[in-house]
């Protein structure tokens, strides 16, 4: 993804990492979002250029982890871990931001789809 200064990529594997660029790929910084089993991170910026990462928690398939950057990736809050403990899986994350920066993370528990705002 892109801010028009960098290019943001978004991974998982031992927690969830982001890296950036701003050479066009040349050099890249990488991070680590959040630590633990994670996986299919979903990456966003809002209109302010700041990032946010949610992906699927996967030691008990029931929550959906979000974090978020004010600082071009380079810093994390610690992350937030979306679930409903009457539902046994939570899956597929999708992340987007508002024009008023909060975030939007819509995604499934047991088939039915859920929209959270943070």
């Amino acid at each position: 993804m892109r801010d028009f200064q960098h290019f943001y990529i978004a991974w998982a594997g031992n927690g969830v990492r982001v890296a950036a660029t701003a050479d066009g790929g040349a050099t890249w910084t990488q991070s680590l979002a959040f630590s633990g089993a994670a996986d299919i991170p979903s990456l966003a910026i809002d209109a302010n250029g700041n990032l946010g990462v949610a992906a699927n928690e996967l030691s008990s398939n029931s929550g959906i982890l979000f974090a978020r950057s004010t600082s071009a990736g380079a810093r994390w809050t610690a992350s937030t871990v979306f679930s409903n403990s009457s539902r046994l899986y939570t899956v597929d994350a999708n992340l987007a931001f508002d024009s008023g920066g909060k975030a939007l993370i819509v995604y499934d528990q047991d088939a039915v789809r859920f929209t959270r705002e943070q």
